[in-house]
């Protein structure tokens, strides 16, 4: 049945005499043409309009689309990079061409782009391949199980998403962290996350063990839960006595110590 409707529509598109002259069609449905001759190009057309053309190059559509119904395949040879398999008819070098078996080439200007092979997307030498800026929300490059994580592009910028948050900035000035918490800290160890260093503030690093503040360094100096902490504005360190509070504790020139509560 297939045979038959394109044969009626190769005839359809030859006059009388082209026909009498350039093809016969046999019992069997089938157009058998022998040679072109005046125009070497074999026009199809439907409701009065050419909508694909055969030539020494091969089938060109001006329009429409082709379908293949049952599952059919349109076959082709596997093209060059010069002369891929799949191109415009205005822009023969560029396309698509199968480079070798399980390979797909995209080929622009007569020069190979990229390949995609069974495990990667390959850009080959002087070409980059870009994505769409993204956001938290929607990074551009993800898993397509976890949509919300993954990278994405904010202005000069590199940023790392996981469910829909930023965790992590590259930028010309480095990696920036979230600030985090005494019980989720930025900067951690595999296998004991609720230890490690956060940010509590404006000038303030604090670090953590077991998910409880344990110090904290200022720009004054550091301060910490136990027994003493030491200051630089004055100079000396703050002692914690047994009923829980503290005093400043310095040394004089003839060092003496002397405390005060603070």
């Amino acid at each position: 049945m297939r045979h038959l409707l394109l044969s009626l529509l190769l005839l359809l598109s030859l006059s009388s005499e082209a026909l009498a002259d350039r093809g016969r069609l046999n019992r069997f449905g089938t157009l058998t043409v022998d040679k072109i001759e005046a125009d070497p190009s074999l026009p199809i057309s439907i409701g009065g309009s050419t909508v694909a053309t055969f030539s020494s190059t091969g089938l060109a559509f001006s329009s429409g689309t082709l379908s293949m119904p049952g599952g059919g395949q349109i076959l082709g040879g596997n093209g060059t990079v010069a002369l891929p398999s799949f191109a415009s008819s205005g822009d023969l070098n560029t396309g698509v061409y199968f480079p070798i078996a399980d390979q797909l080439g995209f080929v622009q200007g007569g020069t190979e782009a990229f390949r995609i092979t069974s495990s990667a997307l390959e850009a080959l030498t002087g070409y980059v391949i870009q994505s769409r800026p993204g956001s938290t929300s929607v990074p551009s490059f993800g898993n397509g199980a976890n949509s919300d994580t993954g990278v994405y592009f904010p202005t000069d910028a590199v940023g790392i998403s996981v469910n829909a948050a930023n965790v992590a900035t590259f930028d010309s000035g480095g990696l920036a962290m979230i600030s985090g918490t005494a019980a989720a800290p930025s900067f951690t160890f595999s296998g004991d996350d609720d230890t490690g260093v956060y940010r509590i503030g404006a000038n303030s690093l604090g670090f953590t063990t077991g998910g409880s503040f344990r110090a904290q360094v200022t720009s004054v100096g550091v301060a910490t839960t136990g027994e003493f902490r030491n200051i630089t504005t004055g100079g000396g360190i703050v002692l914690r006595s047994p009923d829980g509070t503290y005093s400043v504790c310095t040394v004089d020139n003839s060092d003496v110590l002397s405390c005060t509560a603070e």
